[in-house]
């Protein structure tokens, strides 16, 4: 879904959520990862871990990560155009 409106040029964010933060590198971000080089779309991508981020350089399109047992952090921010949303217990 992000690929097609990345490629588009449109701005479309998902937003991913885990139980807990600790775990979020290991497992969704991995995951994120890991299916974006299954797409051979590796160098299209920005990759940061502070914040925890995965950026589409063209269009600035991202996936967002956040930890469960912090829900400050969620209504701290304001992430616009979102169009998924991954929870993951």
């Amino acid at each position: 879904m992000l690929k097609k409106q990345a490629q588009l040029g449109h701005k479309a964010n998902v937003v991913c959520i885990r139980e807990n933060t600790v775990n979020l590198r290991d497992s969704v971000y991995g995951q994120i990862c890991w299916a974006i080089d299954k797409l051979h779309m590796t160098d299209e991508f920005k990759y940061s871990v502070s914040p925890m981020r995965i950026t589409h350089i063209s269009s600035g399109s991202a996936f967002y990560f956040y930890g469960g047992d912090k829900p400050e952090k969620l209504k701290s921010n304001t992430i616009q155009n979102v169009i998924a949303l991954w929870f993951n217990l």
